[in-house]
């Protein structure tokens, strides 16, 4: 690692956020970022939260062009509203570790494959897998239960791309 300023990407050596929360796991681990913000943003910052730091310490200054060692590699006021926005889209992004199924359980419901009818069949017949296709939808007999369909005859005339119930089956 070189002792130069601004630290190259290379330097930041964010690898040993890892290893600094399994030596020291009661305590909260932190980052000292010497690298220089770029248009795209602070992305030394961005990852060290990513790989769980938690205090963050960057140069900040209200002129880049000011001279001394620390102006031209600091974060000015632009730089750090850009990097709250990112981080609180990362927090948004991450979510929290107590698991919650509330905003699946729709999108889990229409993911399910049915059984469907994939062409008209007429009541009495018996179904086989040239009668029946499964396709996603949020209603009918799961796909688990095509064993159990197959071979079973109509109840009632069923048209192409209904989804089975248990009521059209004798």
């Amino acid at each position: 690692m070189r002792l130069e300023l601004p630290a190259r990407p290379a330097d930041a050596q964010l690898a040993q956020i890892g290893v600094l929360k399994g030596t020291f796991v009661a305590h909260p681990i932190g980052y000292s970022d010497h690298v220089m913000p770029s248009a795209d943003g602070m992305p030394a910052l961005d990852m060290a939260v990513l790989l769980g730091a938690v205090i963050i310490e960057k140069h900040f200054t209200d002129d880049k062009t000011a001279v001394g060692n620390d102006h031209y590699h600091a974060m000015d006021e632009k730089d750090l509203a850009s990097f709250m926005r990112r981080l609180a889209l990362l927090c948004d992004f991450y979510g929290s570790t107590e698991r919650d199924l509330s905003g699946e359980r729709l999108a889990i419901q229409n993911a399910r494959r049915r059984i469907v009818a994939a062409r008209d069949i007429a009541a009495g017949e018996t179904l086989d897998e040239e009668n029946l296709i499964p396709l996603r939808s949020n209603r009918g007999i799961e796909i688990a239960q095509w064993d159990v369909v197959v071979g079973r005859a109509t109840s009632r005339e069923i048209s192409r791309g209904a989804p089975l119930e248990w009521t059209d089956l004798k």
